[in-house]
Parts: C-alpha cells; structure tokens; sequence
C-alpha cells in the first residue's frame, strides 16, 4: 500500500492591528480645463431669441443641468457681456447714431440690456465727431493777473 502523504496544516495568519488611519486633509477640487466648445454652445444658447423671456440665472441654471461647470458658466456670461459691448460700439460709430443726442444713445443701450458702466465704457471708446464748436463759456471765469506798468 503506498502510503498516503499527510495533509499539511494551512498556516494562521497574524491578526494584525488596525492602523489608525490619519486624518486626511481635505482635497482641492482640481481645476478643470474649460471646454471652449461647450463655451460656444452656451454663448449660442444665451443669444437665443426663441427665449427672450427667459432670466439669465434661469438660463445659467439650465447649463449648469447639462454639465457645464462653474467656471464655465461663468465664461459664456463674461463672453455674452463681451459681444454686447461691442455690438453697442459699432452701435454708437454709426453715422446716423452720432449726430443722436447721447441721451438717447445711452437710452437705447440700457434698453438693449446694457449696464450703466458698460455704457459709460462705450462712450469712452467713440469719440463724439461733433464736439460743441461753441463752448459755453465759464460763468465764473477766474480772474487774470492785470499786467504791471
């Protein structure tokens, strides 16, 4: 008869003591590259007339639904600011705009959804081609120094 080997004992494993984990610090969100095309689509989307009245935080809201992220939302707002601007400036260098008195001008920007500094900004930028020939002259004019004999 062959003999039969003996079963080895399976060996026990050490218990080992649970280490106290450290207090982990709080990680900071990584900042993401903003997808510019995604940038595009929602500048698109902002400038949709179908939905004019729509509020902007609604509209932010539903881009911040289809996965935009913050810095991204925030991206489309400053370009929609941007391309307003400048359609306010080639507003004001207009021929038939600049001779409107600027109280109207700045009335119809408002009116486009400007901001007061926006508009002063665009004022800035045209130069007025008519500056007043004739100035008013100064009501209390200061005194000049009378010659000496």
């Amino acid at each position: 008869k062959p003999k039969a080997k003996p079963k080895a004992k399976p060996k026990a494993k050490p218990k080992a003591k649970p280490k106290a984990k450290p207090k982990a610090k709080p990680k900071a969100k990584p900042k993401t590259a903003i997808r510019e095309s995604v940038v595009k689509r929602g500048v698109r989307f902002f400038q949709n007339p179908k939905a004019p009245s729509t509020t902007r935080s609604e509209k932010a809201a539903f881009l911040e639904k289809k996965g935009l992220t913050q810095g991204e939302i925030d991206a489309v707002l400053t370009k929609v600011r941007d391309i307003l601007v400048k359609r306010g400036v080639r507003f004001c260098q207009n021929p038939k705009v600049q001779s409107m008195p600027l109280g109207e001008k700045v009335a119809f920007l408002k009116k486009k959804g400007l901001t007061q500094d926006e508009v002063d900004a665009i004022i800035r930028r045209v130069p007025n081609p008519n500056p007043n020939p004739n100035p008013t002259p100064d009501p209390n004019p200061s005194p000049s120094p009378s010659p000496s004999p």
